[in-house]
């Protein structure tokens, strides 16, 4: 009769220690996993400031580039967002933007709104270059806030950039 109870004790005991070991290694595998995707977000944040910033703060490189000359994207002349050199980066081939502006493996997304939210459209023109995400795992947005002039009129602008993944 004590065999028998050990033995049930016994089963018992590493039923309760596997059950453990199981629902431990689950929330450890969710816990590597949440900091993985925290690590990826922090470093597409980070990226995408920088990239938000060089655009909004720097005329580039030369200071009156084209989609041919240029060594560094940037979109800021005289307290503005040039126009002219959005329409410039749109004719970068997308892969080159991404290496000059340093986004690494992810995609961007750049594009100029109005205080309503829609993107700045002028003589057929749209001021947005890349690609919407569309199926991300990872996206982050940062934005800059400027002015863009139209025909002699100052218009608010919000400039995005999003990364995505």
């Amino acid at each position: 009769m004590r065999a028998e109870l050990f033995s049930s004790d016994f089963v018992v005991s590493i039923l309760v220690f596997l059950c453990a070991i199981v629902i431990i290694s689950f929330y450890y595998q969710n816990l590597q996993s949440d900091v993985y995707e925290s690590s990826i977000r922090n470093e597409m944040f980070s990226k995408a400031a920088n990239v938000a910033s060089l655009l909004a703060t720097t005329s580039g490189y030369p200071k009156y580039w084209n989609n041919t000359s240029v060594k560094v994207i940037g979109l800021y002349d005289d307290g503005k967002f040039n126009l002219t050199k959005f329409e410039e980066l749109k004719k970068i081939d997308f892969n080159t933007a991404k290496t000059m502006l340093g986004t690494g493996p992810y995609k961007i997304y750049i594009a100029l709104k109005n205080e309503t939210g829609n993107t700045i459209e002028n003589q057929g023109i749209s001021y947005s270059y890349g690609f919407t995400p569309i199926n991300a795992e990872q996206v982050v947005l940062v934005k800059r806030l400027g002015i863009v002039k139209i025909e002699e009129i100052s218009i608010k602008t919000t400039m995005e950039v999003i990364l995505w993944l």
